[in-house]
């Protein structure tokens, strides 16, 4: 059995997504999977008949999650005292430190409640955060435990304070962990080369998404169409965007239908400003929190031809990975794993601090070669993001942990 801890996978409407493409593959295995979310809400996707859904963790008590707060700050593994001795840790984190220790502190909660009734398990969270913590503080209290203990890691969750984010404990975690599975290579390098004692337990493991029964078809109309899709988050930069977007149709006199792709806490922000600063030549469609399956079957009715990301830190998006299955080029600031899947074969890097001019240029150059650029991001997504491929090396590495494990 695989026990996999997500956020709020099945819930929610884009949470975690790119989790059903990963389930699809994982069935071939035979594999048994439950999911367990942090949280739920009414909106449940779709999951294969094979995969449980268990919930004790958004269902868990008002009197038990106190409890779980209050060994927070009482001595034990997972106790706020010990992010003293933390290098990272400084006053100013303390709300993330309770934040992710009262978490783990639940999760850990869950662990002992199903290890007592499995003799082997593979316990995998999806996030290198309070998942792993948990899973830390089992293996420190039972040493002689058969079950293993995997995490990805993604974007945010490896830099971490790169990014104003503190994580409790990072190698107190690595330490408990069988092995980490890192989307994209510059994050599995830049988590060998700051924790250099766990660098053998740290491999590559690149996410991937189904192959498109269609892709983006090619255009034909004056109007040029370009997409991004992520949270309307500071980090994002989508109002740089919007900026960049407007002085380009200005500069150029090339008209721009702009599809963003995606809800979050600057969206009536976002809004606010189309209203206040708006051309004739740029066309703006705030679709907000859309279901995947609709971003997909946009892709698949309409030409685009350029999905655009002015992110300042990134893993490696899925967003790029779904575009390029399409068929659709990548335009992206050089930031995270990105220059992984933006090569000379998908699209063009920006700066992450680009000049307007340095915007203009590479926009123009993919518009004028978009039909050439699809037909490279197509054989290079079958190459390196291929679902199929990527999942069934993932979940063959895991069925060689628990039969390695078993055989001790």
């Amino acid at each position: 059995m695989i026990y996999l801890y997500t956020s709020r996978f099945p819930f929610g409407q884009i949470a975690e997504s790119f989790l059903s493409a990963e389930l699809k593959v994982a069935s071939s295995f035979g594999q048994e999977v439950t999911l367990v979310p942090m949280k739920d809400d009414k909106k449940k996707r779709q999951v294969p008949s094979f995969v449980l859904v268990d919930r004790p963790l958004c269902k868990m008590g008002v009197w038990l999650k106190a409890l779980a707060l209050l060994k927070v700050f009482l001595p034990g593994s997972l106790s706020l005292w010990r992010c003293c001795k933390d290098n990272e840790f400084s006053c100013r984190y303390i709300g993330d430190a309770v934040k992710y220790l009262f978490a783990a502190q639940l999760v850990y909660e869950d662990l002992r409640q199903k290890t007592s009734i499995s003799n082997q398990s593979v316990f995998y969270s999806y996030w290198l955060s309070y998942g792993p913590l948990a899973f830390a503080a089992y293996k420190q209290e039972y040493p002689n435990s058969q079950h293993v203990f995997i995490s990805r890691g993604h974007g945010s969750d490896i830099y971490s304070t790169l990014v104003g984010i503190y994580y409790p404990m990072r190698k107190f975690a690595l330490q408990g962990l069988d092995r980490v599975f890192v989307v994209s290579d510059y994050g599995r390098s830049f988590l060998q080369k700051k924790y250099s004692e766990f660098s053998s337990k740290i491999e590559l493991s690149r996410l991937g998404v189904i192959q498109p029964l269609k892709v983006s078809p090619s255009g034909s109309d004056s109007v040029k169409r370009v997409v991004s899709c992520s949270s309307l988050v500071s980090l994002k930069r989508i109002d740089l965007l919007y900026a960049s977007l407007i002085s380009f149709v200005e500069t150029t006199g090339i008209s721009i239908e702009w599809h963003h792709f995606g809800g979050g806490e600057l969206f009536e922000d976002m809004q606010q400003k189309i209203k206040q600063k708006t051309t004739f030549r740029l066309h703006c469609c705030l679709h907000g929190m859309v279901d995947n399956e609709k971003i997909l079957e946009f892709y698949e009715n309409n030409h685009i031809d350029c999905l655009i990301s002015v992110s300042t830190t990134e893993g490696i998006p899925v967003s790029m990975m779904e575009a390029i299955s399409y068929g659709i080029p990548l335009l992206s600031t050089d930031v995270g794993g990105c220059k992984e899947i933006v090569t000379n074969q998908t699209g063009l890097l920006l700066p992450q601090n680009y000049s307007q001019e340095e915007f203009n240029t590479k926009l123009s150059e993919i518009i004028e070669n978009r039909d050439t650029y699809s037909k490279s991001t197509i054989d290079f997504y079958n190459a390196a993001f291929n679902a199929k491929h990527n999942y069934s090396a993932f979940y063959q590495i895991i069925q060689s942990l628990s039969h390695a494990d078993s055989s001790h």
